[in-house]
């Protein structure tokens, strides 16, 4: 029986570290850049939760909508404003510039917040339900509940929208991608939402700015250009090589005689 406790326990955390994993496989699987600052991320979106609860009383689990939108914007403008720099460089360019954004997030939140641990203790924190010697707690189960629905809401997204549909394109080939729609999935936006244990927002993406698009054009017909300028120095090479070589002489007639 006691092992069986600890499978509940492993499978209610777990379902929750699985939701956490998703956001950052988004991100990997499309644009190919490990977020270090994840787990920074995800501390952040806690603060939210503690702070709405502390100050205003707001239920962990209500506060989730708006975690998940500060989160999406704090998102949207490191993927904008730094890792659109950084989107096509070397791994290692990506792991450096996550690893410092990192280590920016946690220190900028030591020196507000200190290191003192906290939680958020409501009603129902300490509440089980009880099947037959088995304790589940509550606020696992809603957690897990919580994150199986932004899971399937992300894989409807994916699958039945536009924008999901280029993610999937672009995490199977970039320049196609291209070729085929206006909208290049970049996969930053944040995931970090579901809190209250240790919880995950899951994100999207977002379309491919206008100055990527002229960025994109401007490369092609610089490319164009490249081309039509080796075809006309080839061209021009081959007419002088014609003009250069030497004119077969006037054949005589008769034939020569020998003496």
């Amino acid at each position: 029986m006691q092992i069986l406790q600890f499978v509940i326990d492993g499978l209610l955390l777990g379902g929750v570290y699985a939701a956490v994993g998703v956001g950052f496989a988004l991100v990997w699987g499309i644009m190919n850049i490990i977020n270090l600052a994840h787990g920074a991320m995800i501390m952040l979106g806690a603060y939210v939760t503690f702070w709405l609860f502390k100050l205003a009383g707001v239920d962990p689990f209500a506060s989730i909508p708006v975690a998940m939108a500060m989160l999406f914007i704090l998102g949207w403008l490191i993927q904008r404003y730094l890792i659109n720099y950084v989107v096509r460089a070397p791994m290692l360019i990506t792991f450096l510039m996550t690893f410092g954004l990192e280590l920016l997030i946690v220190d900028l939140s030591l020196n507000f917040f200190s290191a003192d641990n906290r939680s958020v203790q409501t009603f129902y924190s300490g509440a089980r339900l009880d099947l037959g010697g088995l304790a589940i707690p509550l606020v696992h189960l809603y957690t897990l509940m919580v994150a199986l629905v932004l899971v399937t809401l992300l894989q409807l997204f994916l699958v039945r929208t536009r924008i999901g549909n280029a993610i999937q394109a672009t995490s199977m080939d970039l320049d196609a991608a291209r070729l085929g729609s206006n909208v290049v999935a970049d996969g930053w936006l944040e995931r970090d939402g579901l809190r209250d244990s240790c919880q995950a927002q899951l994100a999207a993406a977002h379309a491919l700015t206008q100055a990527e698009r002229e960025r994109a054009e401007r490369a092609e017909t610089q490319l164009e250009t490249e081309r039509t300028d080796r075809r006309t120095l080839t061209s021009h090479l081959t007419s002088t090589a014609s003009d250069n070589s030497p004119q077969p002489g006037p054949q005589p007639r008769g034939g020569a005689r020998s003496k």
